[in-house]
């Protein structure tokens, strides 16, 4: 856990490493993240470099949702029901050691991906899996099998059950963007004399 600039109050988290016991965030079933057939969204900033498959985010067990580089530098969402699937990969190569925001969401049955702020794909492939699976677990930095840890480092990640428009990710990219500089504060400053 180390700050994504320096003297910057936002932090990333890395050091994910492979196996059962390996450093990884991981959540049992959550019925939260069975968005159905519905939209959804992983949202997340994300800085690495160098060759291999690395995984973000993967939840499912046979139905599945999952974010990562295949070792090509472009993050890849991928989607299945267990039986048939589908993907999007970004046009942008990634792995060039800077922060990016990535934004993979599923909307109206369309898959769609963002790269800092910017649409980072123009064919939208259909995607109408259903995501419900009882028996799914979350793995960030590693997938389902404990393989694959991200060798990066990740920030600010977060999954939703809505698919933010293009103009609300530029809109939380432009705001985000801040929190990755040098110096830059984003916690409350309270002054503990004054009543304010």
């Amino acid at each position: 856990c180390t700050p994504v600039a320096t003297g910057a109050e936002a932090y990333g988290l890395s050091g994910f490493t492979s196996g059962g016991s390996g450093n990884h965030l991981a959540r049992g079933y959550d019925a939260d993240f069975d968005f159905g057939t519905g939209d959804f969204s992983v949202t997340l900033w994300a800085k690495w470099s160098g060759s291999g498959t690395k995984v973000l985010v993967d939840r499912g067990s046979t139905a599945r949702f999952l974010l990562y580089d295949p070792n090509t530098g472009k993050p890849q969402l991928y989607v299945t029901d267990g039986s048939t699937n589908s993907s999007i990969t970004t046009a942008n190569v990634l792995d060039d050691g800077n922060w990016h925001q990535i934004v993979a969401l599923r909307r109206s049955s369309k898959l769609e991906i963002y790269v800092d702020g910017k649409d980072a794909q123009s064919t939208k492939p259909t995607s109408s899996h259903n995501l419900t699976d009882t028996s799914a677990v979350l793995k960030i930095g590693i997938n389902l099998s404990n393989n694959d840890p991200f060798d990066g480092s990740l920030s600010l990640v977060r999954i939703s059950a809505t698919a933010p428009t293009p103009t609300q990710v530029a809109d939380i990219y432009r705001e985000e963007a801040k929190l990755f500089r040098s110096g830059a504060k984003c916690l409350l400053q309270t002054d503990a004399s004054s009543n304010e």
